[in-house]
């Protein structure tokens, strides 16, 4: 699967929504909705679909083996960055 590789971050505000870039191109501009909040958690949830996709893609492959300690961190860590943590 291609996608656009390297840590998606969510760091830029616009006047109305929130972009989404990496360290080399941009990947989406997120169009606010009603609610601040949830233009924020969109953002959050965009921004971390590489991290999830990885996580999922190591305990697909682990076959529901959970013994490498890095697999439950990735995943950890990917849904924190999907929460906005």
């Amino acid at each position: 699967m291609e996608y656009t590789k390297g840590e998606w971050e969510n760091n830029r505000p616009l006047i109305e929504g929130r972009f989404l870039d990496n360290a080399y191109k941009s990947i989406a501009i997120i169009v606010p909705t009603d609610k601040e909040e949830e233009t924020e958690a969109n953002a959050h949830l965009i921004a971390a679909a590489p991290n999830l996709y990885e996580a999922l893609k190591a305990i697909e492959a682990a076959k529901g083996s959970f013994n490498d300690v890095s697999i439950i961190r990735n995943m950890v860590n990917a849904l924190a960055k999907a929460e906005g943590k």
